[in-house]
């Protein structure tokens, strides 16, 4: 039997910036372990992280908080509050994908409301139609070498699927900056908050 593969967390994805890796796009994957919507990702990203992870292949690092050995019910909600405050989201967007390009050198992130765009318990098929539809505009902009960022929003408006009243208002999808003159300097302060639940 194969072995599954655990989630890339945040202190991943940190060591693997000042290790040098780098990709086109990051997604941070931010939910609770709450209830609803919150607890819908976690069984997705639990049951379905090879998919994920086989799904974004070289331009994007999808990231979760959860590892093996510190799962999500590890992390108080407020401690997940402070980690989006961090990377300038707002709590009630969470759950939430947080999207970025070259966290070495920028402070900008892109919040994909996942409350505006699921149910609160949606089907694989909705979760998996947004994930694919999400690495079609990463590997749309990848291929192109645009502008990263810009390309990102407009292809974003573009692919993703959406119910009309969402679209209409634009809650789905907003600008945001993390907190620091980068995200990777925004990481360095989430890791120390993490080190407190793995204690």
């Amino acid at each position: 039997m194969a072995m599954m593969m655990t989630p890339v967390s945040l202190e991943d994805l940190q060591q693997q910036l000042e290790q040098g890796n780098s990709y086109p796009f990051y997604a941070v994957l931010l939910y609770t372990p709450l209830n609803g919507l919150n607890v819908r990702l976690h069984e997705y990203v639990e049951s379905r992280w090879d998919f994920l992870n086989n799904l974004t292949g070289n331009n994007c690092l999808m990231v979760a908080l959860e590892k093996r050995g510190r799962p999500i019910g590890r992390f108080r909600p407020e401690i997940v509050y402070d980690i989006a405050r961090y990377l300038g989201v707002a709590v009630n967007q969470i759950p939430c994908l947080i999207l970025f390009t070259d966290p070495k050198h920028r402070q900008e992130t892109v919040v994909l409301d996942l409350n505006q765009l699921l149910s609160s318990a949606p089907t694989d098929e909705a979760l998996t139609t947004v994930f694919q539809d999400l690495q079609t505009v990463f590997d749309y902009c990848a291929e192109k070498n645009r502008d990263l960022y810009s390309c990102l929003r407009s292809g974003l408006n573009r692919e993703i699927t959406r119910p009309a009243q969402v679209a209409k208002a634009g809650l789905w999808l907003r600008r945001s900056a993390a907190v620091g003159a980068t995200v990777l300097q925004a990481l360095s302060s989430i890791t120390a908050l993490i080190a407190t639940v793995s204690q």
